[in-house]
C-alpha cells in the first residue's frame, strides 16, 4: 500500500469538499428556481379563475407582495413576482415534460439530472424574456454546454449569435468570432429578427455586408412607396 502524504491527504479531502459544495449549490439553485417556477405557477391558476382576478392582478400583486415581503423578507417585489409569472409561462411545457420521470426519493446526483432548470435561476430570468421558443432553447442548451456566465449570456444574447449562425453557412467561424468577443457594429449585423431578413428575400451566404442590407431594403421600399 502507498502511503500519502500530507499534501495529498489535503488535496483530497479538499477535491472532495469543494466537490460536495457545488454539488450543493446545484441543488439549492435548482430548487430556488423550482420554487420561483411553482410561484408563478400559482399566481397564473389564481388569476384564471375568473375574470375579475385576472383584472385586478396588478392589485393582487401589490397586496401579495406586502404579505410575502412582511412574511419572508426580500425577494418578492412584484416585479419579481411578475418574472416568477413570465418564467413559468415560457417553461411550464418544457417542465411537463420532465414531470413524472421521477417518482422515487432523489440523491443529489439524481435530481441534478432530472431538473429541467440546470441553469442559475438569473441565467433563466433572462431566458425567459426570449418568446420565440427554439431561439430561447439555443441559448440555453450553449450557455449550460458552454458554461457561459449570465454575463456572457447577456453577451452573446445582444450579439444575435442565434440570428449569425442561422444565416451563415460559415457557422463554425461565427461561433469563433463568438468566443473571440465579436460584436454587432455594423447595419449587417444590427438586424436580428428572422423576419424582417425573409421579408428582404435575403438568401443565406457566407457574410453580409452593409450594402448588401441597404440594397435590399431600397428595393423594397420601393415597391411600397
Amino acid at each position: 500500500m502507498n502511503k500519502i502524504t500530507t499534501i495529498q491527504l489535503y488535496k483530497n479531502i479538499k477535491s472532495l469538499a469543494d466537490q460536495s459544495r457545488q454539488e450543493l449549490y446545484a441543488v439549492v439553485n435548482i430548487t430556488l428556481t423550482e420554487t420561483y417556477f411553482h410561484v408563478g405557477r400559482s399566481i397564473i391558476e389564481y388569476e384564471q379563475q375568473g375574470s375579475n382576478r385576472a383584472l385586478y392582478a396588478k392589485e393582487t400583486l401589490l397586496k401579495l407582495s406586502i404579505k410575502l415581503t412582511a412574511g419572508l423578507g426580500k425577494g418578492f417585489s412584484v416585479d419579481y413576482l411578475k418574472n416568477m409569472r413570465r418564467f413559468y409561462v415560457a417553461y411550464k411545457n418544457s417542465y411537463l415534460k420532465h414531470i413524472g420521470k421521477n417518482k422515487k426519493s432523489e440523491t443529489v446526483s439524481r435530481k441534478l439530472k432530472l431538473s429541467p432548470f440546470n441553469l442559475s435561476w438569473s441565467h433563466c430570468l433572462l431566458l425567459s424574456t426570449i418568446e420565440n421558443f427554439i431561439k430561447r432553447k439555443f441559448y440555453e442548451i450553449e450557455a449550460a454546454t458552454e458554461n457561459w456566465s449570465l454575463r456572457e449570456l447577456k453577451r452573446q444574447y445582444e450579439c444575435a449569435l442565434f440570428e449569425r449562425l442561422a444565416l451563415s453557412r460559415n457557422k463554425a467561424k461565427v461561433k469563433e468570432l463568438s468566443k473571440q468577443g465579436y460584436c454587432i457594429e455594423k447595419l449587417s449585423d444590427a438586424i436580428k429578427d428572422p423576419y424582417i431578413l425573409e421579408f428582404l428575400d435575403l438568401q443565406e451566404k457566407e457574410f453580409y455586408s452593409e450594402s448588401d442590407l441597404e440594397t435590399a431594403i431600397i428595393s423594397k421600399r420601393n415597391i411600397f412607396y
